[in-house]
């Protein structure tokens, strides 16, 4: 296939997938927004004629990430039909918790999510139903092992909290609302899509947080396809089993200059910039720290 076929074929399949797209965007709850664009093609470029609601910068998204994915080899007629089939919406909540994320509260209302009673002891329990696989983990890392246990207690207690919205809605929602993180969610949705195909998951159901962490570590695209371990060997990085997840986190947190063998915590030394990598805000570090202390105290007794 020469280079103008396969790229007419491409604008073909765009067309249609986008057409599809826009076409079944419907309403997730009252008060939602919806969008019907009409797409007018004008050579290689596809323009959007949008109705309510800004469809020409969704659909210039869409183009941005499908033609990066085509150029990286990807089954783009496989990829666009998954995003159709997934009908992606606007959720509300997303724009809302991305124009005021938790980590801007103060502190004494940000610990009150994490500190809790109910979450040191799931922690404890998962100590104990999971000891030889922390170990392993913390005695290969040289990772103090009580952060491993907070940070995947404060990311989704212990995974009992890590499927909040469908990440394909997550990325449509911030084309649509969030402006500023437009460029952000490109690239991101462009490693979501490569990591689904390279590990044989749908891209249509996968659900994770409002900034499209997924799994039981919650890594967002990119921190997977660049930390995401492989610890059980069966070919694939699995965010949803806690051999891979909890492995990811130790490799994140020493591929991002944690000291191996180190218990320093204080502020700006290097595995507090560790953590701090992981998410960045103060109040994320702090509770994530605390929650350590708490638990260490509950599991040493």
């Amino acid at each position: 296939m020469n280079k103008n076929t396969r790229n007419s074929r491409f604008r073909t399949l765009i067309i249609g997938g986008l057409l599809a797209i826009t076409a079944t965007v419907g309403l997730a709850e009252p008060g939602e927004s919806n969008s019907a664009s009409a797409l007018d093609l004008g050579g290689s470029q596809i323009t959007a004629i949008a109705g309510i609601n800004a469809g020409e910068e969704v659909l210039s998204m869409y183009w941005a990430v499908f033609s990066q994915l085509m150029h990286s080899g990807q089954d783009i007629e496989n990829l666009i039909n998954q995003i159709a089939k997934a009908s992606p919406r606007i959720i509300n909540d997303i724009t809302r918790r991305w124009n005021h994320p938790a980590e801007k509260m103060s502190y004494t209302n940000y610990r009150k999510i994490f500190i809790t009673r109910e979450r040191i002891t799931a922690g404890d329990r998962f100590h104990d139903a999971n000891r030889e696989l922390v170990h392993n983990i913390r005695d290969k890392y040289q990772v103090d092992e009580y952060l491993l246990l907070a940070i995947i207690g404060v990311e989704s207690m212990y995974g009992a909290s890590h499927a909040d919205y469908r990440v394909v809605d997550v990325f449509h929602t911030i084309a649509h609302s969030v402006p500023r993180k437009r460029k952000w969610a490109e690239k991101e949705m462009v490693q979501y899509l490569e990591f689904c195909a390279q590990n044989d998951l749908d891209p249509a159901v996968i659900r994770g947080s409002y900034a499209a962490a997924i799994g039981y570590a919650q890594f967002i695209p990119s921190s997977l396809t660049s930390y995401g371990i492989d610890h059980n060997g069966d070919g694939k990085i699995d965010p949803y089993t806690w051999e891979d997840a909890l492995e990811s986190v130790a490799n994140y947190l020493v591929k991002n200059r944690y000291q191996p063998g180190s218990n320093d915590f204080s502020q700006h030394s290097r595995n507090w910039k560790a953590i701090y990598a992981y998410n960045h805000s103060k109040n994320y570090v702090r509770a994530v720290l605390e929650f350590r202390g708490r638990l260490k105290a509950e599991i040493e007794g």
